[in-house]
């Protein structure tokens, strides 16, 4: 389950992985050092950053099902839950 620790901890292992002088292929070889710290820093950087999104889209989600519990609707809180999770009821 992604959330904002796991999200801002995979961007700055990305971050520090890219200025780091110690890795895979040190950037003592040209091209294929360039191309370790672009592939394996870049990376994590995106799945942070999908990761966050995914966490900022589900707090949102949240505060819907919390609405639709407050009013009485557990129709709705339940259709939110399982739309959360990927399942489509139609």
């Amino acid at each position: 389950m992604p959330n904002d620790f796991v999200a801002a901890f995979t961007v700055i292992f990305g971050i520090i992985y890219i200025i780091s002088p110690s890795d895979f292929a040190p950037d003592v070889f040209p091209v294929i050092g360039g191309i370790d710290d672009a592939a394996i820093g870049g990376l994590s950087m995106l799945l942070g950053l999908k990761n966050w999104f995914r966490a900022q889209e589900q707090d949102k989600n949240q505060v819907l099902v919390i609405n639709a519990l407050q009013k009485g609707d557990r129709e709705m809180a339940l259709k939110l839950l399982l739309q959360d999770r990927g399942v489509n009821l139609k």
